[in-house]
């Protein structure tokens, strides 16, 4: 009967216009429309159901931010918590509580990155205990990696808090959301240095020194300094060096023996051409010990001071040609006493030397002493191109590692 009415009149017809198809057409008609309005109906309420469901981890981290929040807040009023253990350890839960949300998100959301879901707390509690231990004269870049760590765990925390303004902005489909798939990436990519670096502790010790090593370097030497910070080719290969100068006096925290394990095997041309520079050096090393202790008795028989020359080797290797002394924390001098039961070692004039030979060839050539005859002169060009040598065979056993150990190293 409404169809009747609605159809006369909108479309101004007659009873006879109708007919029993006509009707019929128009009541399966609006028999769709009302199943097609209650299928939208639905739709639309699973649909909200879904994107719920998928947004389900970041109102988990959500929560688990605003529970820590809170921890976090009360202990700052109170103190209570570097007191007390238990309380300690329920803010400890808590950080545990959002590290394996934030890492269900990764594993769902870092399509860029490796998607790892064993992103621990661990990490965090490394890299505080390394900015609290590790002072910035004992390694600038190590305190900087760990604050990199816990500045991205921060990073994600803010984004949450964000989020928490208007979880509706956030794109179900989480790889979609620009803003988290970076905050992840930076997270996942400076956990993944700390496994390595802060939770081993050799390995930590290992960077440690190297930082110093390098450190040590830009000091001494500004013209390193310059070339590091311009990322300048020559200085990749000048650091190994340096390291395995250090590994014949066994100064090197067993570095070389990680990144060029060949060096220890016996039957390999690392170990026998490591081997016989060790010997060439340390025969150098005596007949550089002679020299200075010729020119040392030369100047107490004259009573005076007595003109460098070709003899500024032996001086200082402190010192550069305006007299201006550097620290050093490269290389200890040892005394007479430990000297006489010590293992055999590079006086610490002569390894100054080769280092700066290494870092600045030119001007150590200008600094070489007179009475070093032609044999020895072609023996230590040969051992340096040695040194060379190894140096690139290191960077070459396993350059991903070494790359990642270098770059925590020199990175500003």
């Amino acid at each position: 009967m409404f169809q009747r009415v609605f159809l006369k009149k909108h479309y101004t017809l007659g009873d006879s216009e109708f007919e029993l198809q006509t009707l019929s057409l128009v009541a399966a008609l609006e028999e769709f429309d009302q199943l097609w309005t209650r299928y939208e109906d639905r739709y639309v309420h699973e649909l909200m159901i879904i994107e719920c469901q998928s947004r389900r981890f970041i109102a988990d981290g959500i929560a688990a931010d605003a529970a820590l929040t809170g921890l976090e807040v009360s202990a700052k009023q109170s103190g209570e918590f570097t007191l007390n253990p238990v309380k300690k350890g329920v803010l400890t839960q808590a950080n545990v509580a959002l590290c394996k949300v934030i890492a269900k998100i990764n594993s769902v959301a870092n399509f860029e990155g490796h998607g790892r879901d064993d992103l621990g707390v661990d990490i965090l509690q490394a890299a505080s205990d390394v900015l609290l231990k590790v002072t910035a004269c004992e390694s600038q870049n190590l305190r900087r990696l760990a604050e990199k760590i816990l500045g991205s765990y921060l990073g994600l925390r803010q984004l949450l808090r964000r989020y928490k303004e208007n979880i509706e902005v956030v794109d179900p489909q989480l790889r979609n959301n620009p803003d988290l798939v970076e905050a992840l990436m930076e997270y996942e990519k400076n956990w993944e240095k700390g496994r390595i670096y802060l939770l081993n502790n050799k390995r930590c010790d290992q960077l440690i020194f190297f930082t110093n090593v390098i450190e040590g370097l830009c000091e001494k030497y500004p013209a390193f300094k310059e070339n590091l910070e311009c990322c300048d080719a020559e200085v990749f290969v000048q650091i190994p060096m340096v390291m395995l100068l250090k590994r014949v006096d066994k100064e090197d925290s067993d570095i070389c023996d990680v990144f060029l394990p060949q060096i220890m095997e016996s039957e390999s041309s690392a170990f026998q051409m490591f081997g016989q520079l060790r010997t060439d050096l340390l025969k150098l090393n005596d007949r550089f010990s002679v020299l200075r202790e010729k020119i040392q008795n030369v100047r107490r028989t004259s009573g005076g001071s007595m003109g460098m020359g070709g003899f500024g080797p032996f001086a200082s290797a402190t010192t550069d040609r305006t007299g201006q002394a550097y620290k050093t924390l490269l290389k200890a001098n040892k005394g007479s006493d430990a000297q006489k039961t010590a293992p055999k070692k590079l006086s610490f004039d002569f390894y100054n030397f080769l280092e700066t030979r290494i870092l600045s060839e030119d001007y150590a050539r200008q600094r070489e002493a007179p009475g070093l005859g032609e044999e020895e002169t072609e023996l230590l060009a040969k051992n340096v191109l040695n040194l060379r040598h190894l140096s690139i065979e290191m960077q070459r056993f396993n350059p991903m590692e070494w790359n990642a150990f270098l770059d925590i190293a020199i990175s500003k």
